[in-house]
């Protein structure tokens, strides 16, 4: 056993820590050492469940680096439980996303970023959240209340009244486009996120910078390619 103690200890880097007390490890020698004793057992699996949650944003981003190369150096599955959708993309490979216990959708961090199979998954991945919006179609054009969005060349969807997503970050600022009242503005240090009025309808748009100060307006244009639809009645995604 102490043979095994020293050889795992020396692979994960903490040979030097087996003669500290717990109180004195940091967070990430903290994590590596319960990762070293669960390796002295030859796990075919780990199970980590929410390991980040009582930690602060620095460390968390810290140690899930950790995280991600320990798997790396490993190389043993992982399932990694969390509610923080940002830990889920940066360290899973494949993501299972549940809802009162039922799955909603298994896939890579991309599909499921791209194309989430119903509106709950559309929301929960992402910050800011995906826009839905009700919306309808009329002699081929797309509209959010009395508001056109986009002209449909060739309309496949059959319903007429339907939910409609895009992400705040796929809208764009265009001169003759929908026009929008502004109700706030949320600096982000990056990028600034405005909460938008269309019809009676809330929307966020996300921007690298404003176009010239703070206004009360502001008119958007909706790529086609961006706006996912989804069923009226139970919020699946249409294709």
């Amino acid at each position: 056993m102490e043979l095994k103690v020293k050889e795992v200890s020396k692979k994960l880097g903490i040979d030097k820590l087996l003669d500290r007390k717990p109180g004195t490890l940091s967070g990430g020698e903290m994590q590596r050492v319960a990762v070293a004793r669960a390796l002295i057992k030859d796990p075919l699996m780990f199970l980590f469940d929410e390991p980040l949650s009582n930690l602060d944003a620095n460390l968390r981003n810290k140690l899930r680096e950790e995280l991600r190369n320990l798997h790396k150096l490993l190389k043993v599955t992982t399932l990694y439980v969390t509610h923080d959708q940002t830990e889920a993309m940066s360290l899973g490979d494949r993501i299972v996303i549940i809802d009162n216990g039922k799955i909603q959708q298994i896939g890579t961090p991309q599909e499921i970023f791209n194309k989430p199979k119903n509106i709950f998954v559309a929301k929960f991945i992402g910050y800011p959240s995906m826009n839905i919006l009700k919306a309808k179609i009329e002699d081929s054009n797309l509209m959010v209340g009395n508001k056109k969005i986009q002209e449909l060349s060739n309309p496949k969807l059959k319903d007429n009244h339907l939910k409609i997503g895009i992400r705040p970050c796929d809208i764009i600022l265009k001169d003759n486009g929908v026009k929008c009242y502004i109700q706030s503005y949320d600096y982000q240090g990056s990028s600034w996120v405005l909460s938008l009025l269309i019809e009676d309808q809330n929307l966020l748009i996300e921007l690298s910078e404003l176009p010239s100060g703070k206004m009360e307006t502001i008119n958007i244009f909706f790529p086609i390619k961006k706006i996912l639809f989804f069923d009226n009645e139970f919020g699946n995604l249409l294709s």
